[in-house]
């Protein structure tokens, strides 16, 4: 049996409360590592991402080299 891939967009916007509204911070939902910050499997060579990179690249596309994407708020899980 095999299995249908959900697309990554799909399942990582599931995953993020929008619900403060567009100004508001969005709070990742599903699994946080050790240190508060959001992760999800993006299926390739490395198995998880940042989820405020995931976030980044599905909105901007690819992070350029030496580039750092940050929170602007500061707020781990956002």
């Amino acid at each position: 049996m095999s299995r249908t891939r959900i697309p990554l967009a799909v399942r990582f916007w599931t995953h993020v409360d929008t619900s403060g509204g567009l100004f508001a911070c969005w709070p990742w939902t599903a699994y946080t590592n050790p240190h508060g910050y959001g992760e999800v499997g993006t299926g390739g060579r490395h198995g998880t991402s940042g989820s405020h990179r995931v976030a980044y690249e599905l909105t901007n596309g690819p992070i350029p080299p030496g580039v750092f994407v940050c929170h602007h708020c500061d707020n781990p899980p956002c």
